[in-house]
């Protein structure tokens, strides 16, 4: 009813609404049809819509360098010298060199693409950052430090450093305060429509 009042109107979509479907079967059938693709799109064609027709990823995938900060698997605290390996009580892994990653694959299980963000940054990664929840909630589980996945660039991962404002993102940020404060101005001296 809502989408339909964009439509046609508060007043119209009152009358349709106390007149029944049957008296407007055509605008009813449409409603339907719309709700049913709508309803298609959101239970099942999301995570294609996210692979096949989302330009997120095609523009990550030349835009991104060393410093881009993107949802990263930390390889180096994961991996460790040992690698992966299932979690076991009691057990030291530090000592034993396994990486803190304890390969539960909810990582990938929550992902809407469907991909292991512990394979690096891929294009049909969209940033939802469901794999960060999903795994800080496994370290608090085990016990372990969470941000194993987290925002990261390649070269935060290298030289295992901390997340820092640089110029790169100073810059950005200045040229998003200026193109609001146009937009803020705009809004300000505008006429009345």
């Amino acid at each position: 009813n809502v989408f339909l009042a964009y439509l046609v109107g508060s007043k119209r979509l009152l009358q349709y609404v106390t007149q029944g479907p049957l008296e407007n079967l055509s605008t009813f059938t449409a409603l339907m049809i719309f709700t049913g693709v709508f309803y298609f799109i959101f239970s099942w064609f999301r995570e294609q819509v996210c692979t096949i027709a989302c330009p997120y990823g095609r523009l990550q995938s030349v835009l991104l360098d060393k410093k881009s900060v993107v949802v990263a698997y930390d390889r180096k605290r994961g991996e460790r010298t040992q690698g992966r390996s299932k979690f076991k009580k009691n057990e030291d892994r530090a000592a034993l060199g396994k990486g803190d990653c304890i390969d539960c694959f909810q990582c990938v299980n929550v992902c809407p693409t469907g991909i292991d963000i512990r394979n690096g940054t891929q294009l049909e990664c969209i940033n939802c950052t469901a794999c960060i929840d999903a795994c800080d909630t496994i370290m608090e589980k085990v016990d372990l430090p969470k941000g194993l996945i987290g925002f990261y660039s390649e070269e935060n991962i290298e030289k295992e450093e901390k997340f820092t404002f640089n110029p790169r993102m100073k810059g950005f940020a200045a040229i998003m305060l200026v193109l609001v404060g146009i937009l803020s101005g705009m809004l300000f001296i505008r006429s009345d429509v």
